[in-house]
């Protein structure tokens, strides 16, 4: 394992063994941004958990040259959320605004209604609770002080993927860090000036001059979805 590699291990470590990591299942997601700077997000649909503190079981171990193992004893059971802990979770949520409607059904996954409406005079993240210990957001507004926004949603495509774990030890390999269950549409609409963005379809235009960039998402999504918009004062 190479020392970068080791240090953000240990780093996370203590963050991995009770978050869990949220990855979007089918779900349709609007985000309007004005050009004066006010936004409305809204995400309908499934949410599925992966439970970091059972993907971390072993972790941390690994051969050394002298055969030396880990092995856990009998009566321990690996780390993890437990089903009441993961209903316990949609309360915690349902208490954050713009959660207008949080649902556990069960084998790790939700269902989520979230609109969120605001001025974009700081950053934006979803799905963000630090109670919930909730890491790798969906989409993410970032405020520049050039006068744009950048919005980026990571967990929508391949290329801008969430950050892997591979390589750690104990941690999954190949491609099981991908997002096999995504099936969604997500549309951003503005009257800002588009300074660049990654669907290659390009923006329509409607009759009141307001343009709207649709990007489908499934597994085979390779390019997430960012866009760079110019506000107004």
């Amino acid at each position: 394992m190479k020392p970068l590699a080791r240090l953000i291990a240990v780093a996370l470590m203590p963050l991995l063994l009770t978050a869990c990591l949220f990855q979007p299942g089918k779900f349709t997601s609007t985000l309007d941004i004005n050009a004066d700077r006010s936004f409305t997000f809204t995400y309908l649909g499934e949410i599925h958990t992966i439970d970091m503190g059972k993907m971390t079981e072993g972790f941390g171990t690994e051969e050394t040259g002298t055969d030396a193992k880990t092995e856990a004893k009998p009566d321990e059971k690996p780390a993890g959320i437990s089903e009441a802990d993961k209903a316990a979770l949609a309360e915690t949520l349902a208490k954050e605004a713009g959660y207008r409607k949080v649902e556990y059904r069960g084998d790790d996954v939700w269902f989520i209604d979230y609109r969120a409406t605001g001025t974009l005079n700081h950053s934006f993240l979803f799905p963000f609770n630090s109670d919930a210990e909730m890491i790798f957001p969906f989409v993410a507004i970032e405020v520049r002080g050039n006068g744009t926004v950048r919005m980026k949603a990571p967990a929508f495509g391949k290329s801008s993927k969430q950050p892997s774990m591979q390589g750690m030890p104990g941690m999954p390999t190949g491609d099981g860090d991908d997002n096999t269950r995504i099936d969604g549409d997500f549309t951003l609409t503005t009257d800002a000036e588009i300074i660049s963005q990654t669907n290659e379809d390009g923006a329509t235009v409607g009759p009141d001059g307001r343009k709207m960039i649709r990007w489908r998402i499934t597994p085979q999504t390779d390019v997430a979805p960012m866009a760079v918009l110019r506000m107004k004062g």
